[in-house]
């Protein structure tokens, strides 16, 4: 938002999230030639796209929309995006529920971002989506507290895209926090993302009939400066490795089952042969900086059935945004919210981390509390198979403030 001009001075609010703006690279300036809408909100609405075959259309789309607001909705097999966020900035979506895409393939998301900053998507139920949480050219969002199940892209059996996904050159500063979700990609296929923190999510890497990318955490060549902290990660019954790097072995078998896959110029493997990338010409390369520059920390993985503080994990003896390692093994309680939200009710919070205990997710040492919109997910019916749930309502499934 500009907030004053002088001259050829712009100031605008909040400034800048990378670290990298150089004059000599000629940076510029997109604005519209409209003011962008502001203060528009939409809730306690159902909206069902089945009838609406034209090709990715979205059921709710922010264009050029600042400090708006999505609440308490529910969207029906839309044909695009169940919500488009497309150069806007700093608004809101929460506590609402998302069911079924017609194509489950590209340009098919839940949340779909398109360079936008800032935005919070908070309290969400994600249904048969191909992605819930998509970032192509984002910063600065926060992802806080969703839930989703029933991943699938294309066809019913294949690869998990999973939760919170980047796709595109320029996703940076992004925040995903108390979320439990099937997991988290760092893909490199249209450019890497940098400076990704994930906090305190419960991450299970696995999906019923999906046969790759079943690693909770992906994150592919180029991707680098990520955190990694606090998160409870893997299915006992599938996990038993704990991470595979482009510099280890090639072997598909036990890179899918691995925690972390971290490093490879693709998913498993290095696609770097020309010809070899989806008919392109030229793939991604492996990249070791990726796990060197990762920093984890108090995570609690099914392979290690442990609490991994682990300072060899902390990259403290980096050239560049090195994080020295903690004094202690204290986490707070968030890294976007000064106290328990509202709309947690009588819910334990912090829902999820190394630091809970008595959880009532079983199997996992007791780290993990359902957040509310898994059980607002559950009281309404949504689980894996079902059709949509016809029932859900927002003010039922969590307090008023």
């Amino acid at each position: 938002m500009v907030t004053n001009i002088s001259g050829n001075t712009v100031t605008i609010s909040p400034g800048l999230f990378l670290p990298n703006w150089r004059a000599d690279r000629s940076p510029g300036a997109w604005y519209s030639n409209s003011k962008a809408i502001t203060g528009a909100g939409i809730e306690s609405l159902s909206i069902d796209m089945t009838s609406v075959t034209t090709n990715t259309s979205p059921a709710i789309a922010w264009f050029h929309a600042y400090h708006s607001w999505v609440k308490g909705v529910r969207t029906l097999n839309p044909s695009g995006d169940h919500l488009l966020s497309y150069y806007s900035g700093y608004n809101t979506f929460r506590d609402s529920y998302m069911f079924e895409q017609q194509q489950h393939e590209a340009q098919s998301y839940d949340y779909g971002c398109y360079g936008s900053d800032g935005d919070l998507i908070e309290n969400n139920i994600f249904q048969r989506a191909t992605v819930p949480m998509m970032n192509e050219g984002c910063h600065g969002m926060v992802y806080g507290y969703n839930f989703n199940i029933e991943s699938r892209y294309a066809t019913d059996v294949g690869d998990i895209l999973h939760a919170v996904y980047t796709h595109a050159v320029g996703t940076n500063y992004i925040l995903a926090e108390g979320n439990d979700v099937d997991g988290a990609v760092q893909e490199n296929f249209h450019g890497p993302a940098q400076f990704m923190t994930y906090y305190r999510n419960r991450m299970i890497g696995t999906e019923t009939n999906r046969t790759g990318r079943l690693a909770p955490v992906i994150i592919q060549s180029f991707s680098r400066y990520s955190n990694v902290i606090g998160n409870i990660l893997g299915d006992a019954t599938w996990h038993n490795n704990y991470q595979n790097r482009n510099i280890d072995s090639q072997n598909t078998s036990v890179c899918e089952h691995s925690i972390y896959q971290l490093g490879w110029g693709g998913n498993c493997g290095n696609w770097s042969i020309p010809g070899d990338c989806m008919g392109y010409v030229a793939c991604p390369i492996p990249d070791s900086v990726v796990a060197t520059t990762l920093f984890r920390w108090g995570n609690y993985d099914v392979v290690n059935a442990s609490n991994q503080f682990v300072s060899g994990e902390v990259p403290s003896s980096l050239t560049l945004f090195a994080n020295a390692v903690p004094a202690n093994n204290n986490l707070p309680n968030s890294l976007y919210l000064s106290s328990k939200p509202s709309f947690f009710g009588s819910t334990a919070w912090p829902p999820i981390g190394p630091d809970v205990t008595g959880g009532n997710v079983s199997g996992l040492g007791g780290h993990v509390y359902k957040n509310p919109a898994r059980q607002c997910a559950e009281a309404i019916g949504v689980a894996f198979g079902n059709t949509s749930a016809s029932t859900f309502n927002d003010s039922t499934c969590y307090p008023r403030p």
